[in-house]
């Protein structure tokens, strides 16, 4: 996936944070590390630390979500704009999957 792909995908994610205001927090953070770690990371993205191999993973979902039920929540998490998908090929080379369960 271009850059560009990728900033397109991420562009209509909704979230209720807002980096701007966190800098309010500067204020209050004696030696603004904390305040400063939330909102570049809230702007830019959190650094994981993870230092190994970058390769994709498949995985199959488990059966209890196999139903109209989950792909319905699933879909309404797409629609809210709180996830991305359903693709039809891997957006990412090295994207590593993790099944889904439901209760």
């Amino acid at each position: 996936m271009e850059l560009s792909q990728f900033q397109d995908l991420v562009k209509g994610a909704k979230t209720p944070i807002t980096p701007h205001a966190l800098e309010i927090l500067k204020r209050f953070d004696r030696n603004k590390s904390d305040a400063n770690l939330l909102v570049d990371g809230f702007t830019n993205g959190f650094k994981l630390n993870y230092h190994g191999p970058r390769v994709a993973k498949d995985c199959q979902n488990l059966r209890s979500v196999r139903n109209f039920q989950a792909l319905s929540l699933v879909s309404k998490e797409i629609n809210l704009k709180r996830i991305a998908g359903l693709f039809s090929s891997r957006p990412f080379l090295n994207l590593r999957l993790s099944p889904v369960a439901s209760s």
